[in-house]
């Protein structure tokens, strides 16, 4: 019996695998460094936790969590060193330094209105980046260059129901290139 549930379980997981490494792909121009107190606890329990304005990115409800007036603003530096190795088309190939440094900016502001009302405004990115290979290197792996640039400006409003219950809503104006 328990042989018969090993082909099965493997299975399972291999398939689960091959779902999961899929959506992995899409992450590598992702920048989630909007905020340095969501940064500082790896943006456990984000949508919840109102330390400060930066909430409006991902639960505008929660400003009505927070003080009078909320701020909340910076910049991470990504200072990256990342070296390629592989097999492509004419044999081994090798990079070095192939992302650039970066320095990722945020700013948000929330104030109540009164008891009930909140707004708050955000601009933050969540995509962005560039890499740069050699020419020699982009021969045998067929890359060369990439590079994705975007802001994103967030109003948002929130309204406090009762005790239990506040709603929010924010509108994301994306801008891409």
């Amino acid at each position: 019996m328990k042989q018969a549930q090993f082909p099965s379980r493997l299975a399972n997981t291999l398939l689960l695998g091959l779902v999961a490494s899929s959506a992995s792909y899409g992450a590598g121009f992702q920048l989630a460094e909007r905020s340095a107190s969501g940064l500082g606890r790896a943006f456990s329990g984000e949508a919840a936790i109102a330390d400060d304005a930066s909430i409006i990115a991902s639960n505008p409800a929660g400003m009505s969590l927070l003080d009078d007036m909320s701020f909340a603003f910076g910049a991470n530096v990504i200072l990256s060193n990342i070296d390629a190795s592989g097999v492509g088309a004419t044999g081994p190939i090798s990079d070095n330094s192939v992302a650039a440094n970066a320095v990722v900016p945020y700013s948000f502001v929330s104030k109540k209105i009164n008891d009930q009302w909140s707004i708050g405004f955000g601009t933050y990115t969540t995509y962005g980046l560039k890499s740069d290979y050699s020419s020699e290197f982009a021969r045998g792996a067929a890359t060369d260059f990439s590079e994705l640039f975007s802001f994103n400006l967030n109003p948002a409003i929130s309204c406090r129901i009762n005790k239990q219950w506040t709603i929010g809503a924010g509108f994301d104006a994306l801008y891409a290139n």
